[in-house]
């Protein structure tokens, strides 16, 4: 679902998934409203290099590369770092960028989480809250 469109800039749009644009509207059907939790990062989905994946026992073969971070975030204040991949949260996959809004969607906001990334190679946990988003 196209979100906006700069006409002059050689075919630039924003977009949100088809997937996340059912769940978002399924939930407002329900709830009328979007509560969610907020770690306050953006990135994009990513694949996990075969070897890697084999190496640290993943049954997954994608997360979610981090691209920024919101200063004094969750994620921020939690460790996260630009270029990590995030994989699990909770022990839940994070394959993909659709998998975190609704993980956050259905989660209370300010509940402590084991956030699992992939830094160079390397599997760390980290602690995180994610915060009241409305």
């Amino acid at each position: 679902m196209n979100t906006a469109i700069i006409p002059a800039a050689q075919g630039i749009c924003f977009a949100i998934g088809s997937k996340t644009a059912e769940f978002i509207a399924s939930w407002l059907i329900k709830e009328g409203r979007i509560r969610r939790a907020y770690i306050g990062v953006a990135g994009q989905d990513v694949s996990i290099h075969e070897r890697v994946a084999r190496f640290h026992k993943l049954h997954q073969r994608s997360g979610i590369l981090v691209h920024t971070l919101e200063p004094g975030s969750a994620a921020a204040e939690a460790g996260v770092e630009p270029n990590d991949i995030l994989i699990w949260l909770d022990h839940e996959e994070l394959a993909s960028v659709h998998e975190l809004h609704r993980l956050l969607v259905l989660r209370e906001p300010n509940r402590r989480s084991r956030l699992t990334v992939l830094r160079q190679h390397q599997l760390l946990h980290l602690w995180i809250t994610p915060r009241d988003k409305a």
